[in-house]
């Protein structure tokens, strides 16, 4: 979900790729907004326990109003990240990242809507040493996943996103809990909460 998602890049920015000065940048809607919103509260988090963090730089933008994304490149430049964080669509996200080689390198990181081959091939050389955040890694050698991406493959020739696989396992925790018994609406929550592990 977004606020673990969020939180989670946040800290890696911060922990792992010892990025001291985060920006964000993200679509000015809901799922934008709180991206951000948790983000910036896994930074203020991690400045408490007294690591040397900050948010430099807060952007977001309309989606399909926005086309020179040169402006909002050059105002976070100005803010001199070490990362910017981003959350919105590939399409926008590859443009973006398009861009912003013109104004100046920069290491950045995006959500799990990136791991696709439509953004990979779109963004072409501007992808080099971008971050995704996933759930799902394709190369992953684990048998029931690469079943999976060969059932994929056989319907329409893609390797399948990060959402395709979550839609996928939501459904197949739902018929398990059926074929074991569940029979009612309550019946099924409570059996899928108390699934410890799926394998």
């Amino acid at each position: 979900t977004i606020p673990i998602e969020s939180a989670l890049m946040a800290r890696y920015a911060v922990q792992k790729l010892d990025c001291k000065r985060v920006a964000f940048l993200a679509l000015n809607n809901d799922a934008g907004l709180q991206f951000m919103e948790n983000a910036v509260k896994a930074i203020d988090n991690l400045k408490a326990e007294g690591v040397d963090c900050e948010v430099v730089a807060k952007e977001s933008f309309n989606e399909g109003e926005v086309r020179d994304y040169s402006a909002i490149c050059l105002k976070l430049k100005d803010a001199k990240p070490d990362i910017i964080v981003v959350n919105m669509g590939y399409v926008e996200c590859a443009a973006i990242l398009t861009q912003a080689q013109q104004v100046g390198d920069g290491a950045a990181a995006a959500a799990q809507s990136m791991y696709t081959t439509d953004f990979t091939n779109l963004v072409g050389d501007a992808g080099k040493g971008f971050y995704v955040s996933t759930g799902f890694y394709a190369d992953n050698p684990d048998e029931n996943i690469q079943s999976f991406i060969a059932a994929c493959k056989a319907i329409d020739g893609k390797i399948p996103n990060a959402y395709q696989r979550n839609a996928y396992e939501g459904a197949s925790m739902i018929a398990y809990c059926l074929r074991n018994g569940a029979t009612t609406r309550q019946e099924l929550y409570d059996a899928l909460l108390a699934i410890d592990y799926w394998p």
